[in-house]
């Protein structure tokens, strides 16, 4: 069955900092990078920092319905944080980008929209486990310190076609939107 498409709009609301974890990671230099707008097909949950842990199971969801997303561009997939709120709440989607909003869609999914403009990239290779030392990384020691402060506009990790797996790790890109720091 198909069924109308509710549309996230993932530029709601600044991603803020967070504290930084116990683990350490050398976080390499970012791009800077132009990104033009982008519309997902996917599923999304609300979570906060005690519930990040469950973001996996958002996944297994979003599997059970990927072979049926209309429309698709490229297979690569997206983990998009949105929405996020002072009490550390925050929308979080998996999707894979679309051409068409129209389209019929499987029973279950939305749209998430990516806004258009500058952002930084780091672009990774580590183990999974690692990547909530990266983010924290990126929000509580790259930003506070770069010339660049975080625009409206989701947070998000692309997960790339890996053609070089390595055992125990996992390529995979933090885009955060960016504008300036205003001094």
């Amino acid at each position: 069955m198909v069924t109308p498409m509710v549309t996230f709009d993932a530029g709601a609301g600044k991603v803020e900092g967070t504290e930084t974890g116990a683990q350490m990671v050398d976080l390499p230099n970012p791009d800077v990078l132009e990104a033009p707008p982008k519309l997902l097909a996917g599923v999304a949950d609300d979570y906060d920092m005690t519930r990040r842990g469950e973001i996996p199971k958002l996944y297994e969801r979003f599997f059970a319905l990927a072979g049926g997303l209309q429309t698709v561009v490229t297979p690569v997939l997206y983990g998009v944080s949105m929405n996020a709120q002072p009490d550390g709440s925050f929308r979080y989607g998996v999707g894979r980008e679309i051409d068409d909003a129209d389209a019929p869609q499987p029973e279950g999914t939305c749209h998430i929209a990516l806004v258009g403009g500058p952002y930084l990239r780091w672009a990774l290779r580590t183990p999974m486990t690692l990547m909530p030392a990266y983010f924290d990384a990126v929000f509580s020691d790259f930003l506070p310190t770069s010339d660049w402060q975080p625009r409206e506009g989701a947070v998000f990790e692309l997960y790339p076609e890996d053609t070089n797996p390595v055992d125990g790790t996992m390529s995979y890109e933090i885009w955060v939107p960016v504008e300036p720091r205003q001094m």
